[in-house]
Formats: C-alpha cells, sequence, structure tokens
C-alpha cells in the first residue's frame, strides 16, 4: 500500500487482502501491523489499497465486477511476506462503506478479503521496500487463537463478526478444528 494517499474517501477507492490458512497444520497467518500504518501494533491481514487512477477501471463498482481484487490481495501478501508458491484465494467478505466525504462527494470504498490456502506455513520475509508495513508480531495462529487475539484491526475484526463462520470452515475442510495445539511461534519479519 501507500502511505500518506487516498482517493475521495481519503485512504484509498478500495483495498484487498488475504488471511493465509496452511493446508498442513489448518492454522492462519496473521499480521501484526506496524507503527508506521493506521492502528499500528493491532493484528490484521495482509493486504493494501487500490487505487482506481492505477486501474483501468473507471470506479469501484467497474472494478468489483473484475479479478483484480484478488490478484491486488496476491500481489500484497507477495510484497508484505515474500511467499510466491502456491495459494488457492477464496472470498469470505467484502467490507462496503458507502458514504459521502466532507466535500459532500460519493466516497464508496470497497475492501475485499480473501482466505488462501497454501501448502504449508512459510516464514514472513517482507519485499524490499516493504519491510515498514509489518510489525514484529506476524504469526501462524490456530482459529482458537485468532479468536482471543487483541488488538485487532477494525479490517480483521469485521471479518470475524461477518466471516468467521466461513473462515472456521476452510479450517475445517482442510481436517482441523481449529483449536489444534502447537508451539506458539512467532515468525521474524
Amino acid at each position: 500500500g501507500r502511505a500518506g494517499q487516498g482517493g475521495p474517501c481519503g485512504r484509498g477507492d478500495g483495498g484487498a487482502g488475504v488471511i493465509p490458512i496452511a493446508k498442513n497444520t489448518g492454522r492462519l497467518l496473521i499480521n501484526q501491523r506496524s507503527r508506521f500504518v493506521n492502528e499500528g501494533g493491532t493484528y490484521g491481514i495482509f493486504g493494501g489499497g487500490i487505487f482506481l487512477d492505477d486501474t483501468e477501471f473507471e470506479s469501484i463498482e467497474e472494478l468489483a465486477q473484475s479479478n483484480y481484487p484478488q490478484q491486488h490481495a496476491l500481489q500484497e501478501l507477495q510484497e508484505e511476506t515474500g511467499y510466491n508458491g502456491q495459494i488457492q484465494m477464496q472470498e469470505l467478505f467484502v467490507y462496503k462503506d458507502n458514504k459521502t466525504n466532507r466535500n459532500g462527494d460519493p466516497c464508496n470504498f470497497y475492501y475485499w478479503n480473501f482466505a488462501g490456502i497454501c501448502p504449508v506455513e512459510f516464514p514472513v520475509s517482507p519485499g524490499a521496500g516493504h519491510e515498514w508495513e509489518n510489525g514484529d508480531g506476524s504469526r501462524w495462529m490456530t482459529f482458537t487463537e485468532l479468536s482471543t487475539l487483541r488488538p485487532l484491526h477494525f479490517g480483521l475484526r469485521s471479518v470475524i463478526q461477518n466471516a468467521g463462520g466461513k473462515l472456521s470452515q476452510f479450517v475445517q475442510s482442510l481436517g482441523f478444528q481449529g483449536n489444534e495445539q502447537y508451539p506458539n511461534q512467532v515468525i521474524d519479519s
């Protein structure tokens, strides 16, 4: 994502992100946001803003009809974690904020949230120039651990409230209940 820039809403025109789920453990990779970004220190998903000026789309609604959000989420995951392996994307939830900005202009902001099923857990190693986006506590965790994790970024909180059941079903579809015990492992970023 870009720091300090925004669309009509003051935060980009939209965004997309992904929660990786490891097929071999059923655990989820959650990002601790760095102190240099909005809501720093909170736990969220790997993702970033979409700026219509950087795309061929005229509106966020037109963009929504394409696979651009999924591709953007994958790009953000690669930049913020260094992972570029196999991943199966599943849409979880689209956050929609249809408001007007302080000038009275329409301010439709959409944020696409995906689950990304990958074969195994991978270390977080951000790409050059993206180290500032992650905090020090990005780690793999069970669904049960996620349900008690604090403090949460409002976006992750919204995913849990609106698509927590769907996320849990993805974990269960891999043969895990979501409460398996593993060593508490923090992955350095």
